[in-house]
Protein backbone atom coordinates (compact mmCIF):
# COMPACT_ATOMS: atom_id res chain seq x y z
CA UNK A 1 0.00 0.00 0.00
CA UNK A 2 1.00 3.57 -0.74
CA UNK A 3 -0.86 5.26 2.17
CA UNK A 4 -2.88 4.24 5.01
CA UNK A 5 -5.22 7.14 6.73
CA UNK A 6 -7.67 6.59 9.45
CA UNK A 7 -11.27 7.18 8.63
CA UNK A 8 -13.99 7.07 11.43
CA UNK A 9 -13.47 3.66 12.87
CA UNK A 10 -11.43 2.28 9.81
CA UNK A 11 -9.05 4.00 7.70
CA UNK A 12 -8.36 4.26 3.45
CA UNK A 13 -6.05 2.88 1.96
CA UNK A 14 -4.13 3.61 -1.23
CA UNK A 15 -2.85 1.17 -3.06
CA UNK A 16 -0.15 1.33 -5.91
CA UNK A 17 -0.94 -1.48 -8.21
CA UNK A 18 -3.96 -3.80 -8.84
CA UNK A 19 -5.15 -7.20 -7.32
CA UNK A 20 -5.06 -8.93 -10.67
CA UNK A 21 -6.83 -12.15 -10.49
CA UNK A 22 -7.98 -13.41 -13.51
CA UNK A 23 -8.04 -12.70 -17.62
CA UNK A 24 -9.10 -14.44 -20.90
CA UNK A 25 -10.46 -13.90 -24.56
CA UNK A 26 -14.30 -13.22 -24.68
CA UNK A 27 -15.94 -15.97 -26.97
CA UNK A 28 -19.90 -14.52 -26.49
CA UNK A 29 -21.57 -11.70 -25.00
CA UNK A 30 -25.34 -12.11 -23.94
CA UNK A 31 -25.78 -8.17 -23.73
CA UNK A 32 -29.46 -8.20 -22.82
CA UNK A 33 -28.85 -10.91 -19.84
CA UNK A 34 -25.05 -9.53 -18.90
CA UNK A 35 -23.64 -13.04 -19.30
CA UNK A 36 -20.09 -12.84 -20.64
CA UNK A 37 -18.57 -16.52 -21.65
CA UNK A 38 -14.79 -16.52 -22.05
CA UNK A 39 -12.52 -19.01 -23.49
CA UNK A 40 -10.55 -19.59 -19.77
CA UNK A 41 -12.45 -20.16 -16.66
CA UNK A 42 -10.71 -19.25 -12.82
CA UNK A 43 -8.08 -22.01 -12.42
CA UNK A 44 -9.39 -22.30 -8.91
CA UNK A 45 -13.49 -23.19 -10.68
CA UNK A 46 -16.14 -22.98 -8.44
CA UNK A 47 -14.01 -22.96 -5.10
CA UNK A 48 -16.70 -21.27 -2.17
CA UNK A 49 -15.80 -17.80 -1.60
CA UNK A 50 -14.30 -17.41 -5.07
CA UNK A 51 -16.73 -17.08 -7.25
CA UNK A 52 -18.83 -13.85 -6.45
CA UNK A 53 -18.36 -9.99 -6.10
CA UNK A 54 -15.31 -9.62 -7.89
CA UNK A 55 -14.56 -6.30 -9.91
CA UNK A 56 -14.47 -7.17 -13.70
CA UNK A 57 -13.20 -4.62 -16.67
CA UNK A 58 -12.02 -4.56 -20.07
CA UNK A 59 -8.35 -4.83 -20.82
CA UNK A 60 -8.76 -0.52 -21.43
CA UNK A 61 -9.75 -0.47 -17.54
CA UNK A 62 -12.51 1.97 -19.44
CA UNK A 63 -15.29 -0.16 -18.02
CA UNK A 64 -16.16 -1.95 -14.84
CA UNK A 65 -18.97 -4.02 -13.47
CA UNK A 66 -19.17 -6.62 -10.92
CA UNK A 67 -18.68 -10.29 -11.49
CA UNK A 68 -19.85 -13.45 -10.35
CA UNK A 69 -17.93 -16.60 -11.72
CA UNK A 70 -20.60 -19.14 -13.10
CA UNK A 71 -19.50 -22.64 -14.59
CA UNK A 72 -17.85 -23.13 -17.61
CA UNK A 73 -16.20 -20.10 -18.32
CA UNK A 74 -19.50 -17.73 -17.89
CA UNK A 75 -19.32 -14.19 -16.13
CA UNK A 76 -22.74 -12.59 -14.97
CA UNK A 77 -21.38 -9.17 -15.10
CA UNK A 78 -23.56 -6.23 -13.63
CA UNK A 79 -23.47 -2.77 -12.43
CA UNK A 80 -24.11 -1.14 -16.02
CA UNK A 81 -25.39 -2.61 -19.29
CA UNK A 82 -22.87 -4.60 -21.05
CA UNK A 83 -21.85 -5.05 -24.83
CA UNK A 84 -19.11 -6.34 -26.91
CA UNK A 85 -18.15 -3.46 -28.12
CA UNK A 86 -17.30 -2.86 -24.56
CA UNK A 87 -14.56 -5.14 -24.65
CA UNK A 88 -12.74 -3.81 -27.55
CA UNK A 89 -10.39 -5.05 -29.93
CA UNK A 90 -8.85 -6.98 -27.39
CA UNK A 91 -12.04 -8.72 -26.66
CA UNK A 92 -10.25 -9.16 -23.17
CA UNK A 93 -12.09 -9.80 -19.56
CA UNK A 94 -10.15 -9.18 -16.75
CA UNK A 95 -11.44 -9.63 -12.92
CA UNK A 96 -9.95 -8.25 -9.67
CA UNK A 97 -10.00 -9.03 -6.78
CA UNK A 98 -10.91 -5.35 -5.49
CA UNK A 99 -11.73 -2.35 -7.21
CA UNK A 100 -12.13 1.32 -5.96
CA UNK A 101 -14.86 2.10 -3.21
CA UNK A 102 -14.40 -1.90 -1.85
CA UNK A 103 -14.27 -2.42 2.02
CA UNK A 104 -11.69 -4.70 3.19
CA UNK A 105 -10.36 -6.18 6.10
CA UNK A 106 -7.05 -7.10 7.03
CA UNK A 107 -6.61 -9.92 9.71
CA UNK A 108 -3.18 -9.52 11.82
CA UNK A 109 -1.94 -12.26 14.05
CA UNK A 110 0.76 -12.01 17.15
CA UNK A 111 1.84 -15.69 19.25
CA UNK A 112 3.90 -15.61 21.87
CA UNK A 113 5.09 -18.61 23.65
CA UNK A 114 7.12 -19.61 26.94
CA UNK A 115 9.15 -22.14 25.33
CA UNK A 116 11.14 -22.09 29.13
CA UNK A 117 11.10 -19.91 32.16
CA UNK A 118 12.24 -16.43 30.98
CA UNK A 119 12.78 -17.31 27.05
CA UNK A 120 9.80 -16.43 24.68
CA UNK A 121 8.91 -16.83 21.04
CA UNK A 122 7.74 -14.00 19.11
CA UNK A 123 5.80 -14.83 16.17
CA UNK A 124 3.75 -12.18 14.38
CA UNK A 125 2.77 -10.81 11.16
CA UNK A 126 2.31 -7.25 11.81
CA UNK A 127 4.23 -4.65 14.49
CA UNK A 128 3.77 -5.37 17.92
CA UNK A 129 4.66 -4.15 21.55
CA UNK A 130 5.00 -6.95 23.95
CA UNK A 131 5.35 -6.38 27.96
CA UNK A 132 6.62 -9.14 30.47
CA UNK A 133 7.25 -9.13 33.87
CA UNK A 134 10.89 -7.97 34.48
CA UNK A 135 13.52 -5.11 34.88
CA UNK A 136 14.84 -5.93 30.66
CA UNK A 137 14.67 -8.20 27.80
CA UNK A 138 16.28 -8.97 25.38
CA UNK A 139 16.09 -10.25 21.39
CA UNK A 140 17.44 -12.78 19.78
CA UNK A 141 17.18 -14.00 16.36
CA UNK A 142 19.24 -17.15 16.57
CA UNK A 143 18.82 -17.28 20.09
CA UNK A 144 23.16 -16.96 20.22
CA UNK A 145 23.71 -13.57 19.86
CA UNK A 146 21.44 -11.43 22.16
CA UNK A 147 20.78 -7.63 22.09
CA UNK A 148 19.14 -5.52 24.64
CA UNK A 149 15.84 -4.25 23.53
CA UNK A 150 14.78 -0.26 24.27
CA UNK A 151 11.22 -0.68 25.75
CA UNK A 152 9.25 1.04 28.39
CA UNK A 153 8.29 0.27 32.08
CA UNK A 154 4.83 0.14 33.53
CA UNK A 155 5.68 -1.07 37.27
CA UNK A 156 7.11 -4.15 37.47
CA UNK A 157 6.04 -4.71 33.82
CA UNK A 158 8.58 -3.61 30.46
CA UNK A 159 6.94 -2.68 27.07
CA UNK A 160 9.13 -3.39 24.34
CA UNK A 161 8.15 -2.31 20.72
CA UNK A 162 9.05 -4.90 17.96
CA UNK A 163 8.76 -4.33 14.24
CA UNK A 164 7.78 -6.90 11.74
CA UNK A 165 10.75 -6.11 9.87
CA UNK A 166 12.80 -6.72 12.60
CA UNK A 167 11.05 -10.67 13.07
CA UNK A 168 12.99 -13.00 10.98
CA UNK A 169 11.14 -15.92 9.16
CA UNK A 170 10.41 -18.28 11.87
CA UNK A 171 9.91 -15.81 14.82
CA UNK A 172 12.09 -13.72 16.97
CA UNK A 173 13.41 -14.83 20.78
CA UNK A 174 12.80 -12.81 23.61
CA UNK A 175 14.43 -13.43 26.97
CA UNK A 176 13.75 -11.54 30.54
CA UNK A 177 15.97 -10.37 32.94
Amino acid sequence: SAAVRPEGTGAIITVTRGADYFRAQVLAVDEAKGLVTAQLEPSLGQMPGLTSDFVASNEQLTKFWRADVLPDGVFQLRGGPVTAADFGKETALRLWEYGVGDRVRQGTSVALRRVEPGVYRLEADTDVQVALLGKAIDISADRQAWTAAAGTPDGEWLAVPVKLRDIPPGGLWLRVR
